[in-house]
């Protein structure tokens, strides 16, 4: 159950700090906004197939890993 609420709120998390580091005001609306995204992005491509969805994993670590280089 963990490895389902955890990434969204730590992507929330991240993704308001690339926010604010480029200068847009960020809020609990914004890291809401981005939880919710990446639910939503991550159920309809699981909702497609394994195949797609090891594909999408593996982007989406490529730009969380992304976020975090450029916050360090």
């Amino acid at each position: 159950m963990l490895t389902v609420f955890f990434p969204p709120i730590i992507f929330g998390q991240f993704f308001n700090d690339l926010l604010r580091l480029i200068g847009v005001p960020a809020n609990t609306w914004t890291w809401l906004m981005a939880a919710i995204a990446s639910l939503v992005i991550t159920g309809s491509v699981t909702y497609r197939g394994i195949i797609v969805s090891s594909r999408l994993a593996f982007v989406m670590l490529m730009t969380e890993l992304a976020v975090v280089v450029a916050l360090a």
